[in-house]
């Protein structure tokens, strides 16, 4: 069933007029937008603050994403790269490439098993993610400055639960398939 809603706000009071009823809200106005269109607002605020601090690395965003999960993640190999990040798997040895011949990653034959090899970052690449972090954070606090600090820190970490279970839901095995496998999968918790 669809309902018309029409909304007139005056000082933070918002009168709903909602299929011939009349209905007194107090919240604030912006407390009553549309989910999706909040998530794109973020998303565009967000890029329009962060991306030009990554402006340097290649591949941007994605390459930073990629070397911090690399580092902070310790997420090695291309396939466990490109299933955490979202990345098609036929995309991501290109990114790779990239920070390859940029100095920022290395690939090394795996200790275990020497078919496999890992993406490892190399020390200009720790350097390079240490200041692109403090740009990014600056960046980010910017993003945030609607928010205290207390709410900063719920936002984020809200954020993060709905993002991992966005990720979870997005997985090849995601769905009613064998819970043992689920269980068995080996990726590091955020």
């Amino acid at each position: 069933m669809s309902t018309q809603v029409f909304q007139f706000d005056h000082n933070n009071v918002v009168l709903h007029i909602s299929c011939g009823t009349f209905g007194l809200v107090t919240e604030p106005a912006e407390l009553d937008c549309d989910l999706g269109w909040s998530v794109a607002m973020l998303m565009r605020d967000y890029k329009a603050h962060v991306e030009p601090t990554l402006a340097d690395l290649p591949r941007g965003a994605r390459g930073y994403q990629l070397l911090y999960t690399v580092v902070r993640k310790q997420i090695r190999t291309q396939v466990q790269l490109a299933d955490y990040l979202g990345i098609d798997r036929s995309v991501i040895p290109y990114v790779v490439d990239d920070l390859v011949e940029a100095g920022l990653v290395d690939r090394r034959p795996d200790a275990n098993d020497r078919r496999i090899r890992t993406v490892v970052a190399t020390d200009e690449g720790i350097e390079t993610l240490q200041r692109h972090e403090a740009a990014v954070a600056h960046a980010e606090q910017t993003f945030l400055s609607a928010l205290d600090t207390a709410d900063q820190q719920l936002f984020r970490s809200l954020l993060s639960r709905v993002a991992r279970q966005a990720r979870d839901h997005s997985r090849p095995d995601s769905g009613a398939g064998d819970t043992r496998r689920k269980a068995a999968r080996s990726t590091p918790t955020d």
